[in-house]
């Protein structure tokens, strides 16, 4: 969905929208990790800013939210520093396995359209909430193991860090 801003360029509106089941199924994405496949309905679109270096913001970035995309942590957990997300967003995760982090159905992963193309790695844009279901989880970066020590433990990505309630990081 593209609108007129009101400096009559064309972007993502600046309101988050919410797509009806039919149309989340029409544009569903297929997802594989861990030699599952997982379809993927869109549930919603919103907007991302790119920020300067003062914070300021310079320009947007049109967001999407597929349900029950599981997705993999590339690198370590920290937040995309120049990009962030309107309002906060909130992945539930029901399990994990390795780096490999399982999205409850009814949560929605964040993706960016760029171009006319998706692209992934969205989960770390600041104002991204992880949020896990139960105590217990375990899951690992490139250099670290972590531990959810109670349910509804959380990960936030904000714009001086991570901030972590209720998950600790046991070593590699």
């Amino acid at each position: 969905m593209q609108v007129m801003g009101e400096d009559g360029k064309w972007g993502p509106p600046e309101e988050k929208v919410s797509f009806n089941e039919d149309y989340g199924k029409n544009f569903a994405i297929t997802a594989e990790a861990a030699e599952k496949e997982l379809k993927c309905p869109v549930v919603w679109q919103d907007v991302a800013y790119f920020l300067g270096e003062d914070g300021k913001k310079e320009g947007k970035l049109a967001i999407f939210g597929y349900n029950g995309c599981p997705f993999a942590i590339e690198g370590e957990l920290e937040p995309v520093k120049n990009i962030e997300i309107r309002s906060e967003i909130k992945i539930e995760i029901d399990s994990a396995s390795g780096n490999i982090l399982w999205v409850s159905p009814t949560s929605a992963r964040p993706f960016a359209n760029t171009g006319g193309q998706l692209a992934g790695g969205c989960e770390m844009l600041r104002n991204v909430v992880w949020v896990f279901k139960d105590k217990g989880i375990t899951f690992e970066t490139k250099t670290a193991k972590y531990l959810v020590e109670k349910p509804g433990a959380a990960i936030r990505f904000t714009k001086n860090g991570i901030v972590m309630d209720g998950v600790r990081k046991t070593g590699k």
